[in-house]
């Protein structure tokens, strides 16, 4: 379906997977279809997803977290506008909420919202 090290626009990753072309965490049917990261706001990424405030980000940020734990997801990477890396096929290693977790990611990010962090390994 992808090819590691290429990229593709958000229309094509939805063409392919389902989902939208503006989530973080694309999702179709109730599911996690995608995960695409913004490095300037995800620092860790591929392998750390920063969920920020709002219902349907933290919603599907615990759904990966406790419903798709064995599921493994497209992750891709920005690299310019809407030119987006295929960076492999990731499943949650761990996910936290934990304030001194949270704390942690906030030092290193942009962005102040941070409600969860989401390990991800790549399988």
């Amino acid at each position: 379906m992808f090819r590691k090290g290429n990229t593709y626009t958000r229309q094509d990753i939805s063409a392919a997977v389902g989902g939208g072309v503006q989530d973080c965490i694309s999702h179709s049917g109730g599911r996690v279809v995608a995960i695409c990261m913004r490095p300037d706001m995800n620092p860790g990424a591929p392998h750390v997803l920063l969920v920020g405030k709002g219902p349907v980000k933290e919603h599907y940020g615990v759904i990966l977290c406790t419903e798709q734990t064995n599921d493994a997801v497209p992750g891709f990477t920005r690299q310019s506008t809407n030119f987006w890396q295929f960076e492999g096929n990731f499943k949650v290693e761990s996910g936290s909420d934990k304030p001194a977790t949270i704390e942690n990611h906030k030092r290193r990010s942009g962005p102040n919202d941070i409600q969860m962090a989401i390990h991800l390994v790549e399988v």
